[in-house]
Parts: structure tokens; C-alpha cells; sequence
């Protein structure tokens, strides 16, 4: 599902960052300060009371911009905004008339559901209040669009051209979008989801765990050379790997120097020097996935294709996240949740 901000900014060409997604967001979404100071944060708001959402302006660089749909769903309520009094003493004791400053009441709000997975749905809400006017024409159960026009930002407490803006979810579709903290599990003894993965992602990596300089799943040939009882099998075995492998990183050698001989019938060939007094081992030399292991024997980490060990262990249990939003940065907590460190 694309979600974009309830407020879309008019130009974006001259921007300082136009391609910056997190400037983006704050360009159009900015926060509004109210006459009594700070108001409308989340989720404390004045006199420290709760404040389920946020107050922000439709004033963008001056140009006062509609408020939209963030993404396709169902209209589920409206409300006419009241009209403002015109009469003094009306509008004085007017319940919309806080503390002697008008707030428009105009509220819309949606319901979307999306897939975020496999198998794995969830709906929430997006609420828009205080609105002055409302455009749209739907009426409850009708569809609504990402970027439609729902109404005219309104005021609040006589602070004009801004909304309430908030997004709700029960906890049974929390659960769903972010089930960490509803699910205490052991990360040492099970996996945490993996039917979708989204946002920022956790790996737990436990003590004394190897780390290399390389991916170990990552093919990297070296060249071997081959022993007079070597065979195929019983190399790709030793090199954790499959015969159609081994086949795939000699095939360019195998094609150049004897493209009539199938894969086997070349190995045969290159094992056969091992037979002939002239042969030396740049003869019987073919490529296999370097080793990558933390037990082997001495005469294996001595022989023609060494092993390449860990550089480094873990010397505690550690929980490594990357956040996707912040350009592929990682950080590394403890099990106690403190910050070892940022790459």
C-alpha cells in the first residue's frame, strides 16, 4: 500500500533535499505551535494531558494546500464542520468557542487494509479533524483514494489552516504490524516472524559467534589442485558445495580447452596428470568455493586451498538492527537493550 502525508507540499523542485524522503515528510507535515505555546505534540499535549495524534499546518511556504487522502480506503464517518456564529453573543457562548477562540469540528476518517505479508493483513485508521469544509462527496461505505481531496484545513482554538491528524489500530492488528512487543519470545531458541518483513529488522547473534571478513554463503573460487584420488563428489563434499557448482566455476576453462569433453570426462583429464612425469600442478589445478570453518585439521589449513577462519568471535550476545528508513544503518544493541554500536 503507498501511504503519502494528508498535506502534499506544491513544489518540491526547489527543495534543499527534494529526493529526501524523511525532509519530504517534515516539509509536509509540519508541526504548529498554538497561542497558549506548545500544543497538539503526541502523545502529551497541554496541561500534560493524552493527545492521540498531531497537530499540523496546511500552511506550506504560503501556499495554503488541501487536506487529502494518505492512502486508498473506505470512508467510515464524516461530519459537516459548524458553522461560525455571527452573532457576538452566540459565538461567546458557543461550546466550539474555547476559551473565547473558535475551533472548527469538520472530521473525516478512513479505514485501509493491506496486505503487509504473507498471509498477514492489517486494517487501521486515519482520522482528520478540525477540518472548515469538506470536499469530498462520498458518503460512509463509498471508496475513497490516495491523494483525494477531503476538506479545507479549519482552526483550532483560533489558530487557522490546521488539522488533528492521527492514525489508529486496535491491538489484534498491532499485534499483526508489530508483534514484538505482544510476543516475549526467546530470540537464542526461536525465530522470530519471517512470513513479512518490513521496516526496521532484528537479528539476535549469540556469544562466541564467528564473524568473517566475507559473506560465507558467497561463492569465492580458489584455485585447488587435484589429488590423484580426488573425485568430483568427494570435492564438493569437502568444499560444501554441489558438483553442478564446481562445474559452473570452471566452466569458462572447460569450454576454452576441451569444449567436446562433457564436465566429468574434463576432470578426468585434468586428474590424469597426476600420472605423468611431466606434469606439474598448474596442470590439475580447476576452481572451488573458498573454505570458510573454525575446526579443521592442521594438514588441511596447510594445504593447497587454506580455510579461512573467523577474523573475530562475539564476546557477548548482541541484537543487530537494521533500519531501513535511515539508509541502511545499523545498530547494535546488548540483551539489555543498551547501544553498543552504529555503522
Amino acid at each position: 500500500m503507498l501511504i503519502s502525508p494528508p498535506f502534499l507540499h506544491p513544489d518540491r523542485t526547489g527543495a534543499a533535499h527534494p529526493d529526501d524522503d524523511a525532509q519530504f515528510i517534515d516539509d509536509a507535515m509540519p508541526n504548529v505551535v498554538a497561542y497558549h505555546g506548545l500544543s497538539g505534540n503526541f502523545p502529551i499535549s497541554y496541561n500534560l494531558g493524552w493527545h492521540g495524534g498531531r497537530h499540523i499546518g496546511a500552511n506550506l511556504d504560503g501556499t495554503i494546500v488541501p487536506v487529502r487522502a494518505i492512502a486508498d480506503g473506505v470512508l467510515c464517518y464524516r461530519r459537516e464542520p459548524t458553522k461560525k456564529p455571527t452573532d457576538g453573543d452566540t459565538l461567546k457562548n458557543h461550546p466550539l468557542n474555547y476559551r473565547g477562540l473558535w475551533t472548527d469540528d469538520g472530521v473525516v476518517i478512513l479505514q485501509h487494509t493491506t496486505e503487509i505479508g504473507e498471509s498477514v493483513s492489517v486494517t487501521f485508521y486515519s482520522l482528520y479533524a478540525h477540518l472548515s469544509e469538506l470536499k469530498l462527496t462520498a458518503q460512509p461505505g463509498d471508496r475513497v483514494y490516495r491523494k483525494d481531496v477531503l476538506g479545507r484545513a479549519g482552526a483550532i482554538t483560533g489558530q487557522t489552516y490546521r488539522i488533528h491528524f492521527e492514525i489508529i489500530a486496535d491491538e489484534d492488528n498491532l499485534k499483526r504490524l508489530i508483534p514484538g512487543p505482544f510476543n516475549a519470545y526467546d530470540p537464542s531458541k526461536a525465530h522470530g516472524r519471517n512470513t513479512c518483513v518490513w521496516g526496521d529488522i532484528y537479528f539476535h547473534v549469540p556469544a562466541s559467534q564467528p564473524v568473517y571478513r566475507r559473506n560465507p554463503r558467497e561463492i569465492v573460487p580458489q584455485d585447488y589442485t587435484i589429488q590423484e584420488t580426488d573425485t568430483l563428489d568427494g570435492i564438493a563434499q569437502r568444499f560444501g558445495t554441489t558438483v553442478d557448482v564446481l562445474a559452473q566455476l570452471n566452466r569458462a576453462t572447460h569450454q576454452r580447452y576441451r569444449p567436446q569433453m562433457s564436465y566429468e570426462q574434463w576432470f578426468a583429464y585434468q586428474r590424469s596428470y597426476v600420472d605423468t612425469a611431466y606434469a606439474g600442478p598448474h596442470l590439475r589445478i580447476m576452481q572451488v568455493p573458498q573454505r570458510y570453518d573454525t575446526t579443521v585439521s592442521a594438514t588441511e589449513d596447510r594445504g593447497p586451498n587454506p580455510v579461512l577462519h573467523p577474523y573475530a568471535t562475539t564476546a557477548q550476545p548482541m541484537i543487530v538492527g537494521m533500519h531501513l528508513f535511515q539508509g541502511g544503518t545499523f545498530t547494535t544493541y546488548g540483551d539489555d537493550g543498551s547501544v553498543l554500536g552504529l555503522t
